[in-house]
């Protein structure tokens, strides 16, 4: 037998067991995630704050507005199609501040409801940056969140601040990447509660 014709057999071969083995390997499979603000540290009030509040639901840079998770690799920034946020950020993070504020009783009554005419105090927000930045050796989930409380009866802005968190991931895990990020999530969320 021609060793050349040998050779071309075997590598044929190889080259057709690893197109089996590729074919037969499971597809990527899409996990969703959801951001949760951590109830066990919220801080009760001990007095009502507002008594009634409107929120709005917040705004996001264009950059972030899909469901994909946003990386940062470098300077470039990639998206994640099997990794994803259940719901949009903005609509997740809204429900966890209604959430919080519910729980902390800062308010007797909060409504998202954008005809309420009813409440002179409106709570609103831009959510900056939301990603895991892999630019280091290391990952970091960044979060930064601006909020702006107004005073319509006024007209004016009587509360604004942002809060940025940059939470070191302890692995490339993107379940505990997820858990690092609504870590960075509930932090600004327990101290906006607190500043007002």
């Amino acid at each position: 037998m021609n060793i050349q014709y040998f050779i071309f057999t075997l590598v044929f071969a190889i080259s057709l067991t690893n197109c089996v083995s590729s074919i037969s390997r499971e597809a990527p499979k899409k996990r969703f995630f959801s951001i949760e603000a951590d109830a066990g540290k919220i801080k009760k009030s001990t007095a009502v704050k507002f008594s009634k509040l409107r929120i709005n639901k917040l705004k996001i840079n264009s950059n972030y507005e899909g469901k994909e998770f946003i990386y940062r690799k470098d300077l470039d920034f990639e998206s994640d199609y099997y990794n994803q946020f259940l719901t949009s950020p903005p609509t997740n993070i809204t429900e966890q501040v209604i959430t919080w504020i519910n729980e902390s009783r800062l308010s007797e009554v909060i409504t998202n409801r954008m005809s309420s005419s009813d409440s002179n105090l409106l709570l609103e927000g831009n959510i900056n940056l939301l990603y895991a930045d892999f630019s280091g050796g290391k990952i970091y989930s960044i979060l930064e969140i601006e909020f702006y409380l107004s005073d319509n009866a006024k007209d004016q802005v009587v509360f604004k601040k942002v809060y940025s968190k940059k939470i070191l991931a302890t692995d490339k895990d993107t379940a505990r990447t997820s858990r690092t990020t609504s870590r960075a999530a509930s932090r600004p969320a327990r101290r906006a509660g607190s500043s007002t």
